[in-house]
């Protein structure tokens, strides 16, 4: 259970401290879902004993020490905060309502 909950709790610490500088929530919410995803393929023994789960959790770097949800992270991050910028521009209306 520590295995999952670890990484996405760790993942929260660090958006919380540098929650000023994040442009949109789509970076909190792309983060956390790829890191928690990576979570489950890195913790869970029915998922990680098939191929694809193995490889892709031996190819993260700094999975051998434990943190291999840091890349998962910053591409979450990245990927959550562009794919969030797109969508609250195309919903102007609903922006301008709350």
């Amino acid at each position: 259970i520590f295995g999952v909950c670890y990484p996405p709790c760790l993942a929260l610490l660090v958006l919380g401290i540098i929650g000023r500088f994040m442009p949109n929530n789509g970076a909190y919410k792309g983060s956390v879902y790829l890191v928690t995803l990576f979570a489950l393929l890195e913790s869970l023994p029915g998922l990680s004993s098939l191929g694809f789960a193995k490889a892709i959790v031996t190819a993260t770097p700094l999975s051998a020490y434990g943190f291999g949800w840091i890349i998962p992270f910053i591409i979450g991050l990245i990927g959550g905060s562009i794919i969030g910028h797109f969508v609250s521009a195309a919903d102007p209306v609903e922006a301008e309502a709350k």
